[in-house]
Protein backbone atom coordinates (compact mmCIF):
# COMPACT_ATOMS: atom_id res chain seq x y z
CA UNK A 1 0.00 0.00 0.00
CA UNK A 2 2.82 2.38 0.82
CA UNK A 3 4.45 1.96 -2.60
CA UNK A 4 1.31 1.60 -4.67
CA UNK A 5 1.75 2.16 -8.37
CA UNK A 6 0.62 5.37 -10.03
CA UNK A 7 0.90 7.68 -7.06
CA UNK A 8 1.30 11.21 -8.42
CA UNK A 9 1.00 13.20 -5.20
CA UNK A 10 4.60 13.82 -4.13
CA UNK A 11 3.38 15.75 -1.10
CA UNK A 12 1.92 12.49 0.20
CA UNK A 13 5.37 10.91 0.21
CA UNK A 14 6.84 13.92 1.98
CA UNK A 15 4.20 13.72 4.71
CA UNK A 16 4.63 9.98 5.23
CA UNK A 17 7.67 8.83 7.26
CA UNK A 18 9.88 6.28 5.59
CA UNK A 19 9.55 2.76 7.05
CA UNK A 20 13.28 2.13 6.61
CA UNK A 21 14.64 3.37 10.00
CA UNK A 22 12.07 1.30 11.89
CA UNK A 23 12.76 -1.75 9.75
CA UNK A 24 16.53 -1.44 10.25
CA UNK A 25 16.21 -1.20 14.04
CA UNK A 26 13.65 -4.01 14.11
CA UNK A 27 13.81 -7.72 13.33
CA UNK A 28 13.17 -7.49 9.60
CA UNK A 29 15.44 -9.42 7.27
CA UNK A 30 18.11 -7.73 5.17
CA UNK A 31 16.32 -8.93 2.01
CA UNK A 32 13.13 -7.16 3.08
CA UNK A 33 15.05 -3.94 3.90
CA UNK A 34 16.89 -4.09 0.54
CA UNK A 35 13.50 -4.32 -1.18
CA UNK A 36 12.33 -1.23 0.72
CA UNK A 37 15.45 0.66 -0.38
CA UNK A 38 14.80 -0.26 -4.00
CA UNK A 39 11.18 0.86 -3.72
CA UNK A 40 12.25 4.22 -2.30
CA UNK A 41 14.58 4.71 -5.26
CA UNK A 42 11.89 3.73 -7.76
CA UNK A 43 8.95 5.73 -6.39
CA UNK A 44 10.40 8.85 -4.77
CA UNK A 45 11.92 11.87 -6.52
CA UNK A 46 15.75 11.81 -6.33
CA UNK A 47 16.05 14.54 -3.66
CA UNK A 48 13.39 12.96 -1.45
CA UNK A 49 14.89 9.49 -1.90
CA UNK A 50 18.32 10.75 -0.83
CA UNK A 51 16.88 12.38 2.28
CA UNK A 52 15.04 9.20 3.26
CA UNK A 53 18.05 6.98 2.66
CA UNK A 54 20.26 9.42 4.61
CA UNK A 55 17.92 8.96 7.60
CA UNK A 56 18.07 5.21 7.17
CA UNK A 57 21.89 5.25 7.07
CA UNK A 58 22.03 7.35 10.24
CA UNK A 59 19.72 4.86 11.98
CA UNK A 60 21.88 1.92 10.85
CA UNK A 61 25.10 3.53 12.14
CA UNK A 62 23.48 4.01 15.56
CA UNK A 63 23.15 0.25 16.09
CA UNK A 64 25.16 -1.22 18.97
CA UNK A 65 27.92 -3.37 17.52
CA UNK A 66 28.61 -5.05 20.88
CA UNK A 67 25.34 -6.97 20.52
CA UNK A 68 26.15 -7.85 16.90
CA UNK A 69 23.42 -5.60 15.48
CA UNK A 70 25.81 -3.40 13.51
CA UNK A 71 27.56 -6.35 11.86
CA UNK A 72 24.20 -7.92 10.96
CA UNK A 73 23.34 -4.80 8.97
CA UNK A 74 26.70 -4.46 7.24
CA UNK A 75 25.27 -5.31 3.81
CA UNK A 76 22.50 -2.75 4.31
CA UNK A 77 25.04 -0.07 5.31
CA UNK A 78 27.09 -0.81 2.17
CA UNK A 79 23.93 -0.55 0.07
CA UNK A 80 22.94 2.76 1.65
CA UNK A 81 26.43 4.24 1.22
CA UNK A 82 26.18 3.50 -2.51
CA UNK A 83 22.90 5.43 -2.80
CA UNK A 84 23.53 8.44 -0.52
CA UNK A 85 25.83 11.46 -0.47
CA UNK A 86 25.65 12.31 3.26
CA UNK A 87 27.13 10.72 6.36
CA UNK A 88 25.90 11.22 9.93
CA UNK A 89 27.58 9.19 12.68
CA UNK A 90 26.17 9.41 16.21
CA UNK A 91 28.35 8.01 18.99
CA UNK A 92 25.67 6.83 21.39
CA UNK A 93 26.40 3.18 22.18
CA UNK A 94 29.57 1.87 20.59
CA UNK A 95 32.82 2.38 22.44
CA UNK A 96 35.26 1.10 19.80
CA UNK A 97 34.02 1.02 16.22
CA UNK A 98 34.92 -2.18 14.34
CA UNK A 99 37.72 -2.11 11.78
CA UNK A 100 35.47 -2.95 8.85
CA UNK A 101 33.38 0.17 9.60
CA UNK A 102 36.54 2.31 9.63
CA UNK A 103 37.54 1.02 6.21
CA UNK A 104 34.04 1.31 4.80
CA UNK A 105 33.46 4.92 5.88
CA UNK A 106 36.93 6.10 4.91
CA UNK A 107 36.54 4.56 1.44
CA UNK A 108 33.26 6.47 0.95
CA UNK A 109 34.60 9.92 1.92
CA UNK A 110 35.21 11.02 -1.66
CA UNK A 111 31.46 10.63 -2.45
CA UNK A 112 30.11 12.50 0.61
CA UNK A 113 28.74 16.03 0.20
CA UNK A 114 27.93 16.34 3.91
CA UNK A 115 29.57 14.73 6.97
CA UNK A 116 28.25 15.04 10.53
CA UNK A 117 29.74 13.64 13.73
CA UNK A 118 27.65 13.74 16.90
CA UNK A 119 29.59 12.68 19.97
CA UNK A 120 27.25 12.60 22.95
CA UNK A 121 27.86 11.41 26.48
CA UNK A 122 28.76 7.76 27.04
CA UNK A 123 26.01 5.63 28.50
CA UNK A 124 28.26 3.54 30.72
CA UNK A 125 30.77 4.66 33.40
CA UNK A 126 34.35 4.43 32.22
CA UNK A 127 33.42 4.28 28.52
CA UNK A 128 35.43 6.44 26.13
CA UNK A 129 34.57 7.24 22.55
CA UNK A 130 36.67 5.79 19.77
CA UNK A 131 37.92 9.09 18.36
CA UNK A 132 40.05 7.19 15.86
CA UNK A 133 37.00 6.84 13.59
CA UNK A 134 36.39 10.60 13.10
CA UNK A 135 40.16 11.17 13.00
CA UNK A 136 40.54 8.62 10.18
CA UNK A 137 37.67 10.16 8.26
CA UNK A 138 39.01 13.70 8.75
CA UNK A 139 42.48 12.73 7.64
CA UNK A 140 41.11 11.25 4.41
CA UNK A 141 38.83 14.18 3.60
CA UNK A 142 41.50 15.93 1.50
CA UNK A 143 40.90 13.21 -1.11
CA UNK A 144 37.37 14.60 -1.52
CA UNK A 145 36.55 17.33 -4.02
CA UNK A 146 32.78 17.25 -3.44
CA UNK A 147 32.46 17.67 0.34
CA UNK A 148 30.69 20.96 1.07
CA UNK A 149 29.52 20.63 4.71
CA UNK A 150 31.28 19.37 7.85
CA UNK A 151 29.57 19.44 11.26
CA UNK A 152 31.02 18.18 14.56
CA UNK A 153 29.11 18.24 17.84
CA UNK A 154 30.72 17.09 21.09
CA UNK A 155 29.58 16.94 24.71
CA UNK A 156 33.03 16.49 26.23
CA UNK A 157 36.59 17.47 25.52
CA UNK A 158 38.36 16.07 22.46
CA UNK A 159 42.07 15.21 22.31
CA UNK A 160 44.65 17.39 20.58
CA UNK A 161 45.00 14.75 17.87
CA UNK A 162 41.39 15.27 16.87
CA UNK A 163 41.81 19.07 16.76
CA UNK A 164 44.87 18.63 14.55
CA UNK A 165 42.90 16.38 12.21
CA UNK A 166 40.17 19.04 11.96
CA UNK A 167 42.74 21.73 11.14
CA UNK A 168 44.35 19.49 8.54
CA UNK A 169 40.98 18.80 6.90
CA UNK A 170 40.07 22.50 6.84
CA UNK A 171 43.44 23.37 5.32
CA UNK A 172 43.37 20.88 2.47
CA UNK A 173 39.67 20.33 1.66
CA UNK A 174 39.12 23.23 -0.73
CA UNK A 175 35.55 22.21 -1.60
CA UNK A 176 34.28 22.87 1.96
CA UNK A 177 31.68 25.64 2.15
CA UNK A 178 30.14 25.11 5.63
CA UNK A 179 31.86 24.16 8.89
CA UNK A 180 30.36 23.79 12.36
CA UNK A 181 32.08 22.81 15.61
CA UNK A 182 30.02 23.10 18.79
CA UNK A 183 30.38 21.69 22.31
CA UNK A 184 28.00 21.52 25.25
CA UNK A 185 30.73 22.74 27.62
CA UNK A 186 33.98 24.71 27.15
CA UNK A 187 36.72 22.75 25.45
CA UNK A 188 40.19 22.74 27.00
CA UNK A 189 41.90 21.92 23.72
CA UNK A 190 42.63 24.62 21.16
CA UNK A 191 41.53 24.58 17.55
CA UNK A 192 43.49 26.35 14.80
CA UNK A 193 41.34 27.75 11.99
CA UNK A 194 43.36 28.40 8.82
CA UNK A 195 42.58 31.08 6.25
CA UNK A 196 39.53 29.66 4.41
CA UNK A 197 38.95 31.68 1.27
CA UNK A 198 36.09 29.48 -0.01
CA UNK A 199 34.17 28.99 3.26
CA UNK A 200 30.69 30.51 3.38
CA UNK A 201 29.32 29.59 6.81
CA UNK A 202 31.23 28.99 10.03
CA UNK A 203 29.70 28.21 13.44
CA UNK A 204 31.74 27.72 16.61
CA UNK A 205 30.46 27.14 20.14
CA UNK A 206 32.52 26.75 23.35
CA UNK A 207 35.72 26.63 21.31
CA UNK A 208 39.16 27.98 22.31
CA UNK A 209 40.75 30.07 19.57
CA UNK A 210 44.08 31.71 19.04
CA UNK A 211 43.97 35.37 17.91
CA UNK A 212 45.26 34.49 14.44
CA UNK A 213 42.41 31.97 14.03
CA UNK A 214 39.75 34.57 14.78
CA UNK A 215 41.52 37.01 12.47
CA UNK A 216 41.37 34.41 9.68
CA UNK A 217 37.65 33.81 10.32
CA UNK A 218 36.69 37.49 10.22
CA UNK A 219 38.73 38.06 7.07
CA UNK A 220 37.02 35.60 4.75
CA UNK A 221 33.77 33.89 5.86
CA UNK A 222 30.36 35.05 4.63
CA UNK A 223 28.41 33.85 7.68
CA UNK A 224 30.03 33.80 11.14
CA UNK A 225 28.46 32.61 14.40
CA UNK A 226 30.61 32.60 17.53
CA UNK A 227 28.86 31.61 20.76
CA UNK A 228 30.61 31.25 24.13
CA UNK A 229 34.02 31.02 22.49
CA UNK A 230 37.27 31.93 24.22
CA UNK A 231 40.15 33.79 22.60
CA UNK A 232 43.59 33.13 23.99
CA UNK A 233 46.18 35.83 24.54
CA UNK A 234 48.48 36.64 21.69
CA UNK A 235 52.06 35.56 22.25
CA UNK A 236 54.17 38.68 22.71
CA UNK A 237 57.53 39.55 24.18
CA UNK A 238 57.78 39.49 27.95
CA UNK A 239 56.05 42.47 29.60
CA UNK A 240 54.79 43.61 26.18
CA UNK A 241 51.29 45.03 26.11
CA UNK A 242 48.58 42.88 24.55
CA UNK A 243 47.10 44.36 21.34
CA UNK A 244 43.53 45.63 21.52
CA UNK A 245 41.27 42.81 20.30
CA UNK A 246 38.59 45.12 18.88
CA UNK A 247 41.19 46.88 16.73
CA UNK A 248 42.37 43.47 15.53
CA UNK A 249 38.80 42.46 14.68
CA UNK A 250 38.34 45.73 12.79
CA UNK A 251 41.51 45.11 10.81
CA UNK A 252 40.25 41.67 9.76
CA UNK A 253 36.76 42.88 8.85
CA UNK A 254 38.13 45.58 6.57
CA UNK A 255 39.56 42.80 4.39
CA UNK A 256 36.23 40.93 4.18
CA UNK A 257 34.25 42.14 1.20
CA UNK A 258 31.60 39.42 1.26
CA UNK A 259 30.47 39.04 4.89
CA UNK A 260 26.69 38.77 5.19
CA UNK A 261 26.08 37.44 8.72
CA UNK A 262 27.95 38.13 11.98
CA UNK A 263 26.79 36.87 15.37
CA UNK A 264 29.02 37.13 18.46
CA UNK A 265 27.66 36.35 21.94
CA UNK A 266 29.47 35.83 25.25
CA UNK A 267 32.86 35.87 23.59
CA UNK A 268 35.53 35.80 26.30
CA UNK A 269 39.08 37.11 26.13
CA UNK A 270 41.94 37.51 28.58
CA UNK A 271 42.25 41.28 28.31
CA UNK A 272 41.29 44.43 30.09
CA UNK A 273 38.49 46.56 28.63
CA UNK A 274 39.32 46.90 24.91
CA UNK A 275 39.24 50.43 23.56
CA UNK A 276 38.99 49.93 19.82
CA UNK A 277 35.20 50.15 19.59
CA UNK A 278 35.29 53.15 17.23
CA UNK A 279 37.43 51.23 14.74
CA UNK A 280 35.28 48.10 15.13
CA UNK A 281 32.02 49.96 14.41
CA UNK A 282 33.61 51.78 11.48
CA UNK A 283 34.69 48.46 9.96
CA UNK A 284 31.20 46.99 10.49
CA UNK A 285 29.35 49.96 9.05
CA UNK A 286 31.43 49.98 5.89
CA UNK A 287 30.69 46.33 5.05
CA UNK A 288 28.26 46.89 2.18
CA UNK A 289 27.25 43.19 2.10
CA UNK A 290 26.41 42.80 5.82
CA UNK A 291 22.73 41.92 6.32
CA UNK A 292 22.58 40.28 9.77
CA UNK A 293 24.41 41.68 12.82
CA UNK A 294 24.01 40.33 16.35
CA UNK A 295 26.28 41.56 19.15
CA UNK A 296 25.53 40.42 22.69
CA UNK A 297 27.40 40.77 25.94
CA UNK A 298 31.01 39.62 25.98
CA UNK A 299 33.03 38.25 28.92
CA UNK A 300 36.35 39.39 30.36
CA UNK A 301 37.77 36.13 31.66
CA UNK A 302 40.41 37.94 33.75
CA UNK A 303 37.77 39.52 35.99
CA UNK A 304 35.09 36.93 35.11
CA UNK A 305 32.73 39.84 34.47
CA UNK A 306 30.55 40.83 31.58
CA UNK A 307 31.95 43.30 29.10
CA UNK A 308 29.33 45.47 27.45
CA UNK A 309 30.00 47.48 24.35
CA UNK A 310 30.05 51.13 25.38
CA UNK A 311 27.90 52.40 22.55
CA UNK A 312 27.82 56.06 21.55
CA UNK A 313 25.30 57.96 19.45
CA UNK A 314 27.83 58.16 16.63
CA UNK A 315 28.08 54.34 16.63
CA UNK A 316 24.30 53.97 16.36
CA UNK A 317 24.10 56.46 13.50
CA UNK A 318 26.68 54.45 11.58
CA UNK A 319 24.84 51.17 12.18
CA UNK A 320 21.52 52.79 11.26
CA UNK A 321 23.03 54.01 8.01
CA UNK A 322 23.94 50.55 6.74
CA UNK A 323 21.92 50.14 3.55
CA UNK A 324 21.90 46.34 3.37
CA UNK A 325 21.31 45.61 7.09
CA UNK A 326 18.09 43.61 7.57
CA UNK A 327 18.50 42.21 11.10
CA UNK A 328 20.09 43.91 14.11
CA UNK A 329 20.34 42.46 17.62
CA UNK A 330 22.12 44.62 20.13
CA UNK A 331 22.78 45.12 23.84
CA UNK A 332 23.35 48.11 26.06
CA UNK A 333 20.92 50.91 25.11
CA UNK A 334 20.91 52.75 28.41
CA UNK A 335 18.19 55.02 29.78
CA UNK A 336 18.36 58.58 28.48
CA UNK A 337 21.31 57.82 26.22
CA UNK A 338 19.61 58.91 22.97
CA UNK A 339 20.97 55.77 21.28
CA UNK A 340 17.57 54.63 20.04
CA UNK A 341 16.95 57.98 18.35
CA UNK A 342 20.45 57.95 16.84
CA UNK A 343 19.87 54.46 15.41
CA UNK A 344 16.59 55.39 13.70
CA UNK A 345 17.60 58.88 12.54
CA UNK A 346 19.40 57.68 9.35
CA UNK A 347 16.17 55.84 8.41
CA UNK A 348 17.36 52.22 8.19
CA UNK A 349 14.55 51.41 5.77
CA UNK A 350 15.94 48.03 4.79
CA UNK A 351 15.84 46.86 8.43
CA UNK A 352 13.29 44.07 8.97
CA UNK A 353 13.98 43.13 12.61
CA UNK A 354 15.42 45.08 15.53
CA UNK A 355 16.03 43.05 18.68
CA UNK A 356 17.15 44.85 21.83
CA UNK A 357 18.32 42.48 24.53
CA UNK A 358 17.77 44.82 27.46
CA UNK A 359 14.96 47.13 28.49
CA UNK A 360 14.64 50.35 26.47
CA UNK A 361 13.57 53.57 28.18
CA UNK A 362 12.00 55.50 25.30
CA UNK A 363 12.48 59.24 25.75
CA UNK A 364 10.25 61.84 24.11
CA UNK A 365 12.80 62.38 21.34
CA UNK A 366 13.18 58.60 20.90
CA UNK A 367 9.42 58.25 20.60
CA UNK A 368 9.07 61.01 18.00
CA UNK A 369 11.87 59.43 15.98
CA UNK A 370 10.11 56.05 16.17
CA UNK A 371 6.85 57.57 14.88
CA UNK A 372 8.64 59.32 12.01
CA UNK A 373 10.43 56.09 11.16
CA UNK A 374 7.20 54.06 11.06
CA UNK A 375 5.53 56.79 8.95
CA UNK A 376 8.23 56.60 6.29
CA UNK A 377 6.69 54.96 3.16
CA UNK A 378 9.91 53.01 2.59
CA UNK A 379 9.95 51.54 6.12
CA UNK A 380 10.15 47.73 6.07
CA UNK A 381 10.48 46.97 9.81
CA UNK A 382 8.46 43.87 10.76
CA UNK A 383 9.49 43.12 14.32
CA UNK A 384 10.72 45.60 16.92
CA UNK A 385 10.84 43.82 20.24
CA UNK A 386 12.67 41.36 22.45
CA UNK A 387 12.47 39.83 25.93
CA UNK A 388 12.15 43.21 27.65
CA UNK A 389 9.41 45.82 27.07
CA UNK A 390 9.66 49.42 25.95
CA UNK A 391 9.13 51.86 28.79
CA UNK A 392 8.10 55.43 28.11
CA UNK A 393 10.76 57.47 29.91
CA UNK A 394 8.61 59.49 32.34
CA UNK A 395 9.53 60.26 35.89
CA UNK A 396 6.27 59.09 37.38
CA UNK A 397 3.46 56.70 36.60
CA UNK A 398 1.21 58.88 34.46
CA UNK A 399 -1.44 56.74 32.79
CA UNK A 400 -2.82 59.62 30.70
CA UNK A 401 0.59 60.33 29.14
CA UNK A 402 1.16 56.65 28.42
CA UNK A 403 -2.28 56.38 26.79
CA UNK A 404 -1.67 59.53 24.76
CA UNK A 405 1.64 58.26 23.41
CA UNK A 406 0.16 54.85 22.75
CA UNK A 407 -2.74 56.43 20.81
CA UNK A 408 -0.24 58.35 18.68
CA UNK A 409 1.48 55.06 17.90
CA UNK A 410 -1.83 53.41 17.00
CA UNK A 411 -2.76 56.25 14.66
CA UNK A 412 0.52 55.82 12.83
CA UNK A 413 0.08 52.07 12.62
CA UNK A 414 -3.51 52.41 11.44
CA UNK A 415 -3.04 55.15 8.86
CA UNK A 416 0.62 55.17 7.81
CA UNK A 417 2.42 51.87 8.36
CA UNK A 418 1.92 48.52 6.60
CA UNK A 419 5.23 46.82 7.49
CA UNK A 420 4.97 46.02 11.23
CA UNK A 421 3.96 42.38 11.71
CA UNK A 422 4.41 41.91 15.47
CA UNK A 423 3.17 44.18 18.30
CA UNK A 424 5.79 46.19 20.16
CA UNK A 425 6.01 45.08 23.78
CA UNK A 426 5.15 48.28 25.68
CA UNK A 427 5.12 48.37 29.46
CA UNK A 428 1.94 49.64 31.10
CA UNK A 429 -0.64 49.32 28.30
CA UNK A 430 -3.87 47.46 28.91
CA UNK A 431 -4.81 44.10 27.48
CA UNK A 432 -7.46 45.74 25.32
CA UNK A 433 -4.89 48.12 23.85
CA UNK A 434 -2.55 45.24 23.18
CA UNK A 435 -5.32 43.40 21.32
CA UNK A 436 -5.86 46.50 19.17
CA UNK A 437 -2.14 46.53 18.40
CA UNK A 438 -2.31 42.85 17.47
CA UNK A 439 -5.25 43.50 15.15
CA UNK A 440 -3.43 46.11 13.07
CA UNK A 441 -0.36 43.91 12.87
CA UNK A 442 -2.61 41.11 11.69
CA UNK A 443 -3.99 43.51 9.06
CA UNK A 444 -0.47 44.26 7.86
CA UNK A 445 0.33 40.55 7.56
CA UNK A 446 -2.80 39.59 5.64
CA UNK A 447 -3.75 42.80 3.81
CA UNK A 448 -0.53 44.68 3.04
CA UNK A 449 -2.23 46.74 0.31
CA UNK A 450 -4.90 48.18 2.63
CA UNK A 451 -3.58 51.76 2.44
CA UNK A 452 -3.57 51.65 -1.35
CA UNK A 453 -7.15 50.41 -1.35
CA UNK A 454 -8.12 53.17 1.05
CA UNK A 455 -6.57 55.86 -1.12
CA UNK A 456 -8.39 54.40 -4.11
CA UNK A 457 -11.65 54.68 -2.12
CA UNK A 458 -12.31 50.96 -2.57
CA UNK A 459 -13.83 50.80 0.89
CA UNK A 460 -16.04 47.78 0.49
CA UNK A 461 -13.55 45.93 -1.65
CA UNK A 462 -11.13 46.35 1.24
CA UNK A 463 -13.66 45.11 3.78
CA UNK A 464 -14.47 42.09 1.61
CA UNK A 465 -10.78 41.28 1.34
CA UNK A 466 -10.33 41.50 5.10
CA UNK A 467 -13.29 39.20 5.67
CA UNK A 468 -11.94 36.72 3.11
CA UNK A 469 -8.53 36.62 4.79
CA UNK A 470 -10.19 36.25 8.17
CA UNK A 471 -12.04 33.14 7.03
CA UNK A 472 -8.77 31.60 5.87
CA UNK A 473 -6.46 32.83 8.61
CA UNK A 474 -6.30 33.44 12.32
CA UNK A 475 -9.95 34.29 12.97
CA UNK A 476 -12.99 32.00 12.88
CA UNK A 477 -16.15 32.39 10.79
CA UNK A 478 -17.99 34.44 13.41
CA UNK A 479 -15.26 37.07 13.34
CA UNK A 480 -15.80 38.12 9.71
CA UNK A 481 -18.73 40.44 10.40
CA UNK A 482 -17.03 41.80 13.52
CA UNK A 483 -13.93 42.67 11.51
CA UNK A 484 -16.07 44.38 8.89
CA UNK A 485 -17.75 46.52 11.56
CA UNK A 486 -14.47 47.27 13.29
CA UNK A 487 -12.84 48.55 10.12
CA UNK A 488 -15.79 50.82 9.35
CA UNK A 489 -16.10 52.16 12.89
CA UNK A 490 -12.41 52.83 13.53
CA UNK A 491 -11.57 54.23 10.08
CA UNK A 492 -14.53 56.40 9.13
CA UNK A 493 -12.43 58.26 6.61
CA UNK A 494 -12.21 55.12 4.52
CA UNK A 495 -15.89 55.48 3.74
CA UNK A 496 -15.76 59.21 2.98
CA UNK A 497 -16.18 59.97 -0.69
CA UNK A 498 -17.02 56.41 -1.56
CA UNK A 499 -19.47 56.09 -4.40
CA UNK A 500 -20.62 52.71 -3.16
CA UNK A 501 -23.63 52.64 -0.86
Amino acid sequence: KYFRQGTQDIAEYRRTPSPLPVAIKGFFSNEFISALIQKELEHCPPDLARNRLDEALEAALKLDHRAGNLLNRRRIIENLLCNTDSLCVTFAHQVVAPGWLHRLLVSSVNTRRSITFKMGRCHYPGDEFDVSLPINVLRNMPESNVLSSLSITVSKNVPDECCQAITHALTTCTSLRKFELTASEPLTTTIDIPLLTNLRELTLGFVRLRPQSLHSILRTAEGITLACCHMLQQQTAQDAEQPDCLKSWASALRQNSRIRHLRMHRFSFQLQDPEGLDEFVEALSTRSTLEHLSLGRQVLSVQNECFEFKWKACHMRKLGGMERLRFLEIDGMERGSGLFQALLAPRPCNLRELKVRNEIAVSESDFRELLDFLCDPSCKIRDLSYWFPFRFDITFDNTSIINQQYRSLMNVLKDENVSLRQPINIFGISQTSHMEFEFWCWMNRHCPNRLKLRRAELTFALADEIAEFALKGDFDDDSASAIFSLVKSTCQNWAEGSSQG
